[in-house]
């Protein structure tokens, strides 16, 4: 398990790289449209490095768009803690199963000493309300389980993310650079290397949207079996906690 240290040391790195992208970017379109050359240099082919540049800002657009979709991930650690909260709840009703039983009669002497139709009603509550604890204890350890899993789903996610935007980051850097620092007769040369960015960015991007669908799809798997668990109302009275009165 990842400490609450390195999750937000990577969380902020890639919020960093991103950042450096994002002005790598915006560092080739201010190079091309500020540069002082004579149009004569490009001819008719200024505007290719121009349709370029462009394309690189509208897919890293979109790709920031997607980004969006992540801009709360949640705390993995709350889900943790919270799971562990639920597992100490769980031990506490757990123990107490079998002091309910109504196979303990010694617990309960009233069973067998107590005459009279009261008692006769009461006599059935202990294994009516061991079956309602047991069913609890069921519901507790399907929301633990549920809790701990979706905290590492969001680590993992973020994670693999993380890594994503590294890469994204060195594959940018490295063309901006080639642009920032070549003379405006090479840029033409270069508009390969823009195209590549581009490429590398549509593939990010979908690998990106690709990331989200398949978490989205596990986390609603993991709600409808969470749902599934809570629906199953044995040992309960139509949902309700047994009672005398209800018997």
């Amino acid at each position: 398990m990842i400490s609450q240290e390195e999750y937000d040391e990577a969380r902020e790195d890639q919020e960093n790289k991103i950042t450096e992208m994002q002005d790598g970017i915006n560092n080739c379109i201010d190079k091309f449209n500020n540069a002082d050359f004579p149009c004569e240099w490009f001819g008719d082919s200024e505007g290719d490095v121009e349709e370029k540049l462009g394309e690189v800002k509208s897919v890293w657009e979109l790709f920031m768009e997607a980004l969006v979709q992540l801009a709360s991930p949640g705390n993995p650690f709350w889900f943790w803690e919270s799971a562990n909260t639920w597992t100490e709840v769980l031990k506490l009703i757990s123990g107490q199963v079998s002091y309910m039983s109504a196979d303990v009669v010694g617990k309960f002497p009233a069973l067998t000493s107590w005459v009279s139709e009261d008692a006769a009603v009461y006599q059935s509550m202990p294994s009516l309300q061991t079956g309602a604890t047991n069913g609890a204890v069921e519901y507790i350890t399907a929301l633990a389980a549920h809790l701990d899993a979706h905290g590492m789903q969001v680590a993992d996610l973020w994670f693999e993310l993380a890594m994503m935007v590294v890469d994204g980051a060195q594959l940018i850097a490295g063309s901006v650079s080639k642009f920032l620092t070549a003379d405006p007769l090479e840029w033409l040369d270069i508009i390969p290397k823009i195209v590549e960015v581009i490429n590398g960015l549509i593939d990010f991007a979908q690998d990106t949207a690709k990331l989200l669908q398949e978490q989205w799809s596990a986390t609603k798997t993991a709600m409808n079996e969470l749902k599934l668990s809570f629906a199953n109302l044995t040992g309960t009275l139509n949902g309700k906690w047994p009672t005398v009165a209800a018997v």
